[in-house]
């Protein structure tokens, strides 16, 4: 077994281990990943997320070759939370020889891709620990705007909000407090964002001076600090 760098693996888009098994034939052999170190390294749920990857060893070479179609592909795994480990089923790939093709599933990019992506597991194999983006408590990727929230996109500001109404139990007496979460870009980033309201031109950051507006003359915002 030949582990890599870290540099390497976040190249590979994984975290904390990545390794390469080669043996004198081809063949399979039972792996255990350990995750213990970095466990708690994210939040999320980190570790009921991670999951192992296979990838094409071309993937290492630097420059790529223009033949090396990389797609990943998820091992099935067991994860171990309460020890921090992975323990899979790996192909172990020959010392000398090329490997086999990986039979993969034809994906929405068509069958010459499928054939390409296939072939390119020839060089070998890279196994990669990597966390995604559901696991037994949740879903921690980004949602979708829902149709029951409403959004708005400033044209000249460039501001972008999002209201999204949070269900309430029914009140007992009357209408209960009307609850929602919001976001407004303007607010969070607004750098950049310019208004014009009761005669004053400011920049919509707190650290730059705001400037009256006098009628036929220029006016030109103090600079920040």
């Amino acid at each position: 077994m030949e582990t890599l760098p870290a540099d390497t693996v976040r190249k590979l888009g994984g975290v904390g281990v990545a390794a390469r098994l080669t043996a004198s034939k081809a063949g399979k052999v039972r792996a255990e990943f350990s995750y213990a170190s970095f466990r708690d390294a994210y939040g999320g749920n980190f570790a009921t997320r991670l999951q192992l990857l296979r990838m094409p060893a071309c993937a290492l070479t630097t420059p790529r070759p223009r033949d090396c179609v990389v797609r990943p592909q998820q091992v099935k795994a067991h994860n171990d939370v309460k020890t921090g480990t992975l323990t899979a089923d790996v192909d172990v790939d020959p010392t000398s020889g090329k490997a086999s093709p990986l039979t993969l599933p034809k994906g929405q990019t068509g069958k010459d891709a499928t054939s390409n992506a296939a072939q390119a597991f020839t060089s070998g194999s890279v196994y990669v620990l990597a966390a995604g983006m559901t696991g037994p408590d949740g879903n921690f990727g980004a949602t979708d705007l829902k149709p029951s929230g409403t959004w708005q996109a400033g044209t000249s500001g460039g501001g972008f909000s999002y209201d999204c109404p949070l269900p309430e139990a029914p009140s007992p007496v009357g209408n209960g407090p009307n609850l929602s979460l919001q976001y407004d870009a303007s607010s969070v980033d607004g750098e950049g964002a310019w208004s014009v309201s009761a005669g004053t031109c400011r920049p919509a950051s707190s650290n730059a001076s705001t400037a009256a507006a006098r009628p036929g003359k220029s006016t030109t915002p103090t600079p920040p600090i």
